[in-house]
């Protein structure tokens, strides 16, 4: 059982850091149930707690920073690319005359 929530740990933390935050999801939902299914076995609760925690908090913190980075990175461009709407003109196409 131990194996199957390690796995689900290293998925998770692999999409997380691949910026794959469907597959992180799917990841995470895996994780839950290798844990529920765990403590219906018999399994601490608490002594799979601390781990399965720091997991998932160094998960939230490599999101969080590809997320920044992402960011920095679309705030630095000039002209967003066309798939953000950057190819669109910009103004009126009207003109009115006096």
């Amino acid at each position: 059982m131990r194996e199957r929530i390690q796995g689900a740990q290293a998925r998770l933390q692999a999409t997380a850091a691949a910026g794959d935050y469907q597959g992180a999801a799917k990841a995470l939902d895996e994780l839950l149930e290798a844990v529920e299914e765990a403590v219906r076995q018999g399994m601490s609760l608490e002594d799979l707690l601390s781990e399965v925690l720091r997991d998932l908090e160094r998960a939230r913190r490599l999101i969080l920073a590809a997320r920044a980075h992402d960011a920095a990175r679309l705030a630095r461009l000039k002209r967003l690319p066309v798939e953000y709407g950057g190819g669109l003109r910009s103004g009126c196409s009207i003109q009115v005359q006096a």
